[in-house]
Formats: C-alpha cells, structure tokens, sequence
C-alpha cells in the first residue's frame, strides 16, 4: 500500500492528462464539420453520436475547473450509433481492456448494459491508464472504421 501511494500524484496526473488529450481529440472528431472521406474524423462519426466527460461540458464548465483545478477524471461515456456497435466495439480494442470494474492503471472499456440492463444499449463507458494517448486515440480509430465497413 504505501509504495502505490508513493506514485499515486504521478498516476492521477498522467491519467487525467491522457483523458484529457484523448477526450478533447474525439469531442473534435465527432464534430468536425464534413470531414473527408477516409479520414479518423469521419471514422469516428460513422460509428459514435456522443461523449460525455467534465473536460467538455460547457454548461458548467467554470464550475467544474474551479471544483477540479487540476484536471478531471479518467472516467468518460461515449454513445454509439448502433447497439451493435456498442456490444462489438470492446472487442475490437486492442489498448483497451474489457471490464465491468473500472480503475486501475490500464485503460478499460464497458458496455454498461452487461451489468445494468435498465441503461441505453448504445452506451459505452472508458476509464483511460497510463498508455500513450496516442495509442488509445489510433486504437479508437482502428476500431472505429472496422465497424463502420460491417
């Protein structure tokens, strides 16, 4: 216990760093105005209709910087078009490891409904790790366009 601690700062940094960089990227994507053909922006518009994390809440975002100045949670839900998509995405993955459980130094993907059958069957919740952003956003788009092709 006392040697997690130790590094507890560092890890909450880099994971809300990550999710940061991570979530603002896909907000953008999502709604980048006619992206072009075959780019990860139309990739991810094929597939998501929504995300949801404090970073791009607009409504009270003054509030929220205020209650968290030092960045917010690794924890964030993005909709997906299709239940389908939904349901095949996390296997998809290959940054993102399917669990029911999130936290941890990993990046972790749900599809709620498995454990809470009264939620939107479309809902996907993430919680970001310590891997490289980069990664999980190139995962993400990877994913994304497999789907969009079925």
């Amino acid at each position: 216990g006392v040697r997690s601690l130790r590094t507890l700062e560092v890890r909450v940094q880099r994971q809300s760093e990550n999710t940061s960089r991570l979530v603002s990227w896909l907000h953008a994507a999502l709604h980048a105005p006619a992206p072009a053909p075959g780019s990860d922006e139309s990739a991810v518009q094929a597939v998501l209709s929504e995300g949801f994390h404090a970073s791009v809440q607009k409504t009270e975002g003054e509030w929220l910087a205020k209650q968290m100045p030092n960045g917010f949670g690794p924890v964030f839900s993005i909709f997906m078009k299709e239940e389908r998509m939904a349901r095949e995405l996390p296997g998809r993955l290959r940054f993102f490891q399917h669990a029911t459980s999130l936290g941890g130094v990993e990046t972790l993907i749900e599809w709620r409904t498995m454990t809470d059958p009264t939620v939107d069957r479309r809902l996907l919740r993430i919680s970001v790790g310590l891997e490289n952003w980069e990664d999980l956003r190139a995962d993400l788009v990877r994913a994304s366009r497999e789907l969009a092709e079925l």
